[in-house]
């Protein structure tokens, strides 16, 4: 594969992807496992300045760290992968991620066309979006996709993979439980040492104690048996071995390790962060014949959501797998909205004739509102790595029959009968007439094009892609993931179906000026803004960037499982145009630009907090 960089930067991402991989081949693999373990159990709660923080892209630098520890051999007599190391592991993750914008913009003395902008403004985002987000879902919600998805379909599996996702699903969960056990029983014997070890210094302290008296007391005390109770607790956290596997799950057990797990060094070496990531596949890296560690519970069910699905998606069972994945996007979408607005008529499969021609995959009525919905279920399309060639790319697939264009298209047959003041009649299959999108009784008309897999910054900007005339209004894009995740914290968060509605009606008129990655960063923004004027209504705004922390409040809400109390502030904003502007002076190159200082926009942050994002 050949990345389009300047000659000089591709040769400097390779030197530094072979000083990662020199790196961090020096340690042990459980060392390093368990080291991006902990960065993921406590990512949310770093302090500022802590080195974590310095991660933009942490699950896909994790993989790709892991991919090429893989490529190395074990070591006979590994390091300690101590704070120092992980430190210059960041640092040089840092380093390797960011080089690839550089591929975006021009080379010295290159000229710039309207057309060479216009390709960049669409290839960058996505490129970038594609290569470097992971699956923006909770455990839960990959558990449920893997169920809905992928179960049906187990027969099938058997033959070809030798297992069922069934049995995948089940050493998954066994695994994630007996982790999480581990856990909690390694977090009590933790503070039952340390409160017990405190007790025993100050004990010696009064009694002036040397260190064989110590020696005797930690004996006599129990504390050296809780050492040994707590290291052998945490010697099982994120440990996988062979037997373990076939003593509980028999030859199922053995399939998945055979399809999960890789040794180290038995594969091709990763080279560019654009490859196909072994880890992402095989998150468990053998390092020994019968041991394998792992990071997290959830990539074991994200690796077997992708495996499985990438095998559906080809061979005998490849059409019905596509037409089962059609129809549980469109159902899941349609729960999904009945939860958000509880009440409504929820119409699906409807067609605007009785002969079963024009459908649209759901319609919505609820009091005077109305939503018609088209839903893709098809997955966005990898980006070439030249940017005039991505362009063509990723336009042809937006405009393409599984496209959002289309999506938008489809929905706008009926948002132009009803701006008529038309009564559009709705029919199922049979021709039977099953409702109606009467103006007199739908006053506000709404189009969504939901995506089940996630597009990113082509969907919430629209405005880089979507063709549409000047009084049609754009549409609302959520991903399924997003839309459901929404829906479930959206009344948790205390919303309503008002709110919904009005968060709606700013929303779609921030294509173009507000940019965010998710769609749950517009409607967080919403929630602890308590509306979107700030963006919305400042027609001198066409570049505002949304801090991704705004989604949090729907993790929030996810976590707690209950109400949510919002605190209402005034939104933080930065205008691209004028961060662009200020970046490109000379006195402020991006390059030099330290992750500590105040950022060159001028917001008052952090160059970390801010630009850097």
């Amino acid at each position: 594969m050949i990345v389009r960089m300047r000659e000089a930067e591709y040769a400097r991402v390779l030197k530094l992807t072979e000083s990662l991989r020199n790196h961090i081949g020096q340690f042990g693999t459980r060392g390093v496992a368990a080291k991006w373990a902990t960065c993921f159990l406590t990512l949310g709660q770093a302090k500022d300045e802590d080195p974590r923080t310095g991660l933009s892209s942490p699950m896909r630098q994790c993989a790709f760290a892991m991919s090429l520890l893989a490529g190395t051999p074990e070591p006979g007599s590994p390091l300690e992968f101590d704070e120092a190391a992980w430190t210059a592991c960041v640092a040089l993750l840092e380093q390797i991620f960011g080089a690839y914008a550089l591929m975006f913009w021009p080379h010295d003395g290159e000229e710039t066309s309207q057309d060479w902008v216009a390709a960049r403004q669409v290839a960058m985002p996505a490129f970038l979006h594609y290569f470097n987000a992971s699956l923006i879902a909770s455990t839960d919600q990959v558990k449920a996709r893997i169920q809905s998805y992928l179960v049906p379909f187990d027969e099938h599996l058997r033959g070809s993979l030798g297992v069922s996702v069934s049995e995948l699903l089940g050493v998954c969960e066994t695994v994630a439980r007996n982790t999480q056990t581990s856990w909690r029983n390694a977090q009590v014997l933790a503070v039952e040492e340390r409160e017990l070890r405190l007790k025993i210094l100050k004990l010696a302290d009064e009694g002036n104690w040397g260190r064989a008296r110590i020696a005797q007391e930690s004996a006599n005390t129990g504390h050296v048996e809780l050492i040994k109770k707590l290291f052998s607790s945490m010697d099982n956290l994120y440990r996988l071995d062979l037997e373990t596997l076939r003593g509980e799950f028999g030859d199922a057990g053995l399939a998945y390790w055979q399809l999960f797990s890789s040794p180290r060094a038995a594969r091709a070496q990763t080279i560019h962060v654009t490859d196909a990531l072994p880890f992402e596949t095989r998150p468990v890296i053998r390092y020994d014949d019968k041991h394998g560690a792992f990071v997290s519970p959830h990539q074991l069910y994200v690796a077997v959501l992708d495996v499985v699905e990438a095998e559906l998606s080809k061979g005998t069972a490849r059409e019905s797998f596509l037409r089962h994945r059609d129809r549980l996007a469109e159902s899941e979408t349609a729960s999904a909205l009945a939860r958000l607005l509880p009440g409504a008529t929820v119409l699906q499969g409807v067609f605007e004739t009785p002969i079963a021609q024009y459908e649209h995959d759901i319609v919505v009525l609820f009091r005077e509102f109305g939503l018609v919905v088209e839903v893709k279920a098809s997955p966005p399309v990898e980006p070439f790595r030249d940017p005039d060639k991505a362009f063509e790319r990723i336009k042809r697939a937006f405009r393409s029959d599984k496209g959002i264009q289309k999506a938008y298209e489809q929905g706008l047959r009926a948002w132009s009968v009803w701006a008529k003041h038309q009564v559009l009649e709705l029919f199922n299959r049979e021709g039977a007439v099953v409702g109606a999108i009467d103006p007199q009784r739908t006053t506000k008309l709404y189009l969504l094009c939901v995506t089940r897999d996630d597009f990113g910054p082509l969907a919430t900007n629209l405005s880089l892609l979507l063709e549409k005339s000047a009084d049609a209004p754009y549409p609302w894009a959520p991903n399924l993931l997003s839309l459901d995740f929404l829906a479930d914290g959206w009344s948790k968060l205390g919303m309503g179906p008002a709110q919904f509605f009005e968060f709606l009606d700013a929303r779609v008129r921030l294509h173009g000026k507000g940019f965010g990655a998710d769609e749950l960063e517009f409607a967080g923004y919403y929630v602890r803004h308590g509306d979107m004027n700030s963006l919305a209504g400042r027609a001198d705004y066409d570049g505002m960037m949304l801090d991704p922390t705004y989604s949090d409040v729907f993790d929030q809400a996810y976590l707690e499982q209950s109400n949510v109390q919002i605190k209402r502030s005034p939104p933080f904003e930065t205008d691209l145009r004028r961060m662009l502007s200020r970046t490109s002076d000379a006195s402020h190159p991006v390059s030099k630009q330290g992750r500590n200082e105040a950022c060159a926009c001028g917001s008052g942050r952090k160059f970390k907090r801010c630009c850097a994002r």
